[in-house]
């Protein structure tokens, strides 16, 4: 087997978790799946695994109930091969097709972006300007934030504002819009002695305005139906920005919510009662999943309409105005270790957390 073949190819017991981070690291948007003896058996696409975390999948969980297995495919000594290809050209959802021979095994495949010279996804974070919400007085992170505020804690030796700005243009990023409010003067002076200074365009609260309220603020410097990304200051994401783009894009929303499944265990025992409030059963230290909003979304200026100018919004807030404005809302789902929520003090105190932080 090719080298760039085996690379391409898992077997069933691969873990979502793995799986995804196989897809990341190749830059592929599916993988093949092997049997025992060697023998195709499926695929695994970006979005067959978005999926599966939606449906509250555990990223620890094999991908057989997940995997496509009936995917597209070509035959080796198929003499219409050329034509089939040639037909492939608008399948826009599909990426690698693998070729087979008469044992079922892959011998080779066919990379259609790269047939049809397909623009490379380089391109859309560039297109989404960054606005970084970053007004809070920092109250989780006090006493430290009345002398230093939260975007400027260091982690590593680099501020969060540092971090956060240096991800979106590692991914091709080049607009970025600051919202602030608490000590915004000394914010400003700080990033005064960055490189990239000359690039930040500013908004200053006179007042409050929430997690998404400043984005009325924001409309100066941005364009009318314009994509763009916005973010919290102290979460910190490491997925590819550029497949979250596409995402939203190809999936025509409005607004795009980054999540996270997450799983709590309850450190105490979890009482059933019946509809008298007898003991019916127990639950020892009960586990629950949420998809937790990562504070990373994406959205179309169009919805700024919806934010009272001067006014404090929260996002849980906004997401009922756009319910309600029947927008078109949709989920990206990431892995756990994508995801750095930098939300309180304790984080500057757990010294594994702080060592697992990638700048």
């Amino acid at each position: 087997m090719k080298k760039n073949i085996k690379n391409l190819c898992i077997n069933k017991d691969y873990t979502i978790s793995k799986s995804m981070k196989k897809i990341n690291k190749l830059g592929t948007r599916c993988l093949f799946i092997l049997n025992s003896n060697s023998q195709f058996i499926g695929t695994i696409s970006d979005g067959d695994i978005r999926r599966s975390i939606l449906k509250g999948a555990n990223l620890n969980q094999s991908i057989e109930k997940f995997y496509n297995s009936k995917p597209m495919v070509l035959k080796k000594n198929d003499k219409n091969i050329t034509k089939k290809i040639n037909n492939l050209k608008n399948k826009k959802y599909l990426n690698l097709i693998p070729v087979l021979n008469d044992k079922n095994k892959v011998v080779d495949f066919v990379n259609l972006d790269k047939i049809y010279k397909v623009k490379s996804t380089l391109n859309h974070t560039s297109k989404f300007p960054l606005v970084i919400i970053a007004g809070g007085f920092g109250k989780r992170f006090q006493p430290f934030s009345h002398i230093v505020p939260k975007p400027l804690l260091p982690i590593n030796g680099k501020s969060l504002l540092e971090i956060i700005i240096n991800k979106y243009q590692e991914n091709g990023g080049k607009k970025i819009i600051l919202s602030l409010g608490h000590k915004a003067n000394l914010i400003i002076s700080y990033l005064k002695n960055i490189k990239y200074f000359h690039k930040l365009n500013f908004i200053k609260e006179t007042k409050p305005l929430g997690t998404i309220g400043s984005l009325s603020k924001a409309s100066k410097f941005l364009t009318k139906n314009q994509n763009i990304t916005v973010t919290n200051c102290d979460t910190i994401i490491s997925h590819d920005y550029n497949k979250i783009c596409e995402y939203h894009l190809n999936e025509k929303n409005d607004l795009t919510v980054v999540v996270c499944n997450k799983s709590y265990k309850s450190p105490y025992g979890s009482c059933i009662l019946d509809e008298n409030q007898n003991l019916i059963k127990m639950h020892e230290k009960p586990e629950f999943k949420i998809l937790a909003h990562t504070g990373f979304y994406l959205l179309n200026t169009s919805l700024i309409k919806l934010i009272k100018k001067n006014t404090s919004i929260d996002f849980n807030e906004f997401i009922k105005l756009c319910i309600g404005n029947k927008s078109k809302i949709g989920v990206y789902p990431i892995s756990s270790d994508e995801w750095l929520d930098i939300g309180d003090l304790s984080r500057f105190n757990d010294l594994n957390f702080l060592n697992n932080v990638k700048i």
